[in-house]
């Protein structure tokens, strides 16, 4: 990092800084080792990225603990071993000068951003277990005779399954520019303007090879359309097909840059007199992010062929020769529109706009007294217009309807395996269930694409939203030269928009934000007590005692907030479009008489102080086949008649719901330092601090009023779960200070 400041005159400085970052991360999930030891033949033939194999394997045996990491070959997780590199070179140039009532500051913030992944986790994995070498038939489980680790070291090695797993890599680089000017223009003695003007004008990420999809075709015609009309696909011609950055003409970046991205300030501050100030400002920012693209075709895993168990017969893949066959290569963009077809793909849509959030404030400070200042103000957040995504590759609400129990439909014309497959044995779809099913269900064949899972298209709408609007208060006093205490207390309500709740019906989610704590209370205090030279005790201390015992600060903090909201409904899987309820689980709530009739008001159960209610448990599920609400076996036993909150039927649209209207118990805490600092020599000093939080061990059962299929539903439940604040802690802290 370097900085170099170069003063004009007395109005004019002009300072120029930068820096730069590098750092390689290297996670190992452990030492080298020569797989040769294992009996392993070299198998980095093939393999593009030959690191991989210079560690030990993972190795599942049945019966036995894993060897190896967990997140050796399964493609993340901490555990995998994965080298990332992150480049940064950062510029800020700025011009300062003062002319009569203005204060100017101009300047440019330029980053260049270089992310590679050169090694991301992935290798060799092994399994085997006990059927080679069972006293009987190797295809009847037997639990008295076979050995895994035996079956491990039969002949060449019996091998019951694995994989060689070797992941993407990617370099990609992006550059982010901005230009600001910032005016505090002082109009009067008594009233100040702060005038602001940032413009930001940042590319997108490029990947130097061109390892990442790009985009979706939607009306081109698909390679697998021939083959799925030859076998009976019911509805023409197939299109669509996914698109490689920076190939046949494709745009390098996943959306165009953009040129909008203009955040003006403005801010002020007005004195009505000596004790009284008025201020507030509002500014907009834009939420702009650099979107990097997915990397189908850029990864490979080979699995390897279960050798058969049939007893003396020559096994398929064993540690001497488990690759037989070779390996699957990593086409890259070679496979065209034949890329991910069988599987999930996800893109952005080029036109993706970033959401823009606007902050405002306008308070009023006054000094009541010598010793007291009190604040009042009003703060607001407004995010909107946030890129939300959808699934594009959605059956029709028409569809879903006609298997919806709930208003007497069949699940069993959507959930059945009913359909011809028309994309068996078809190219493209090798590795995919697709290729050797003979029937799928019906709803695959009724989807825009029908070669794919899913399509999400990312920023396809721009429906996020955050509302925050707080109001606050706080009172400052200072009693002596040795005690100041303050008092705040906030009042705030946030709501979210979360994009699409259900993509089939097209509901919308809006909902009260998860940290909507409407009331807040702090009181904090710091005391130096009146012990040492100059003070009320042992003023005559010598300077020994006075270091000893003299200078010390007690502080205190007192923190009071209400209760979260509970939010069963949008908890677990439900959501997103999903339609799963029946497993009672996901959280796929539907309230059939409201919300009134779910409250209740928050007690402790009688014969069971250690269960708090805070909601009825008269929870219902949908019979799979009628629709009709079946009340479990808690809520009867609990005296409920009826279900007030019912898991919604398999393919039944999801309800939004705002608010449940219900808030888990409040909070406190109480934490307390003492502190002194001690002076060394001339310009140092040591510090010593002992902290204490959560200093009265409060406890605080917020265990989410229990989302379960038991009577306990709706309660909180102390001692099962932990509690959901930290216990005591006391710290003890050193440090050193000093300054030139």
């Amino acid at each position: 990092m370097g900085e170099w400041v170069h003063t004009f005159n007395s109005h004019s400085i002009f300072d120029f800084k930068t820096s730069v970052n590098m750092d390689e991360a290297e996670n190992k999930i452990g030492p080298s080792f020569d797989q040769g030891l294992l009996g392993l033949p070299n198998v980095s033939g093939g393999v593009t990225q030959p690191n991989l194999l210079g560690i030990f394997p993972q190795v599942n045996l049945s019966s036995f603990v894993q060897m190896g990491g967990s997140g050796f070959n399964g493609g993340s997780g901490t555990n995998g071993t994965s080298i990332n590199v992150h480049n940064q070179l950062s510029i800020l140039p700025s011009f300062t000068f003062v002319h009569g009532p203005h204060d100017i500051h101009i300047g440019l913030d330029n980053r260049e951003y270089q992310i590679s992944t050169k090694q991301a986790a992935g290798g060799l994995a092994l399994t085997s277990n006990q059927q080679w070498t069972q006293a009987g038939n190797a295809n009847t489980a037997d639990a008295a005779s076979g050995l895994s680790v035996a079956s491990f070291m039969l002949d060449n090695g019996y091998l019951s399954g694995g994989n060689i797993n070797q992941p993407a890599q990617q370099f990609e680089t992006y550059h982010y520019w901005g230009v600001f000017f910032q005016d505090n223009y002082k109009v009067r003695s008594n009233l100040t303007l702060n005038l602001g003007l940032r413009y930001d004008f940042p590319t997108q990420a490029v990947e130097r090879h061109n390892r990442y999809t790009c985009g979706f075709n939607s009306t081109v015609v698909s390679p697998v359309s021939a083959a799925a009309v030859a076998n009976g696909y019911p509805y023409g011609q197939i299109s669509g097909g996914v698109t490689f950055c920076g190939v046949n003409g494709t745009p390098r970046t996943q959306i165009t840059r953009a040129w909008y991205l203009f955040e003006p300030r403005f801010g002020f501050s007005y004195s009505l007199n000596t004790k009284t100030v008025v201020k507030g400002g509002i500014g907009g920012t834009y939420n702009w992010a650099a979107y990097i693209g997915a990397q189908t075709g850029f990864s490979a895993a080979t699995s390897i062929t279960a050798s058969p168990t049939t007893l003396y017969t020559t096994p398929t893949s064993t540690l001497a020769n488990p690759f037989p066959s070779g390996y699957v290569s990593a086409p890259g963009a070679s496979l065209g529109y034949l890329a991910g077809v069988g599987g999930g793909i996800s893109f952005f849509n080029p036109a993706t706009r970033f959401g823009e959030t606007w902050n405002y404030s306008l308070g009023v400070q006054r000094q009541l007294s010598r010793g007291d200042v009190l604040d009042i103000s009003y703060e607001g957040k407004n995010f909107t217009k946030g890129p939300t995504g959808d699934a594009i590759n959605r059956p029709s609400a028409g569809w879903y309807s006609q298997c919806n129990a709930e208003t007497g439909g069949n699940p069993a014309l959507c959930t059945a395996a009913n359909a011809t497959n028309p994309f068996v044995g078809a190219n493209g779809f090798q590795g995919t269930s697709f290729y050797n099913t003979a029937k799928i269900q019906g709803e695959q064949l009724s989807l825009p694409f029908p070669q794919y899972t899913t399509v999400g298209e990312n920023g396809l709408e721009n429906f996020n939203g955050l509302w925050l609007n707080s109001f606050q208060v706080a009172e400052t006093h200072r009693f002596a030269n040795s005690l100041t205490s303050t008092a705040t207390y906030a009042y705030s309500r946030i709501m979210d928009n979360n994009g699409w709740l259900d993509y089939v019906y097209r509901v919308l989610e809006r909902s009260q934000d998860s940290n909507d704590l409407n009331h807040r209370i702090t009181f904090t205090g710091v005391y130096q007590l009146p012990v040492g030279r100059g003070r009320y005790l042992l003023g005559n201390a010598n300077r020994f005692v006075d270091t000893l015992i003299g200078g010390w600060k007690v502080g205190a903090l007192y923190l009071y907030e209400s209760g979260r909201p509970w939010q069963p409904n949008i908890t677990g899987t439900c959501g997103a479009g999903q339609h799963n309820g029946l497993g009672g689980t996901t959280g796929c709530f539907e309230t059939p008489y409201g919300i009134n009739p779910i409250k209740t008001p928050r007690h402790t159960v009688a014969g069971t102080p250690s269960v708090i209610r805070g909601a009825t448990p008269c929870v219902g599920d949908r019979n799979p086949t009628t629709g009709a609400i079946m009340l479990r076996a808690g809520a009867i036993a609990y005296g409920c008649t009826r279900a007030n909150i019912v898991y919604k039927a398999l393919y039944a649209p999801v309800q939004n719901i705002v608010s449940m209207g219900i808030r888990l118990g409040a909070t406190s805490e109480f934490d307390a330092n003492l502190s002194k600092a001690f002076p060394i020599v001339e310009s140092y000093s040591f510090i010593l601090k002992v902290d204490a939080f959560n200093a009265l061990n409060h406890a605080v059962w917020n265990n989410n009023y229990q989302t379960t299929n038991d009577i306990n539903f709706g309660a909180l439940l102390k001692g099962p779960t932990a509690q959901g604040n930290n216990p005591r802690q006391v710290q003890l802290s050193a440090t050193l200070r000093w300054w030139v």
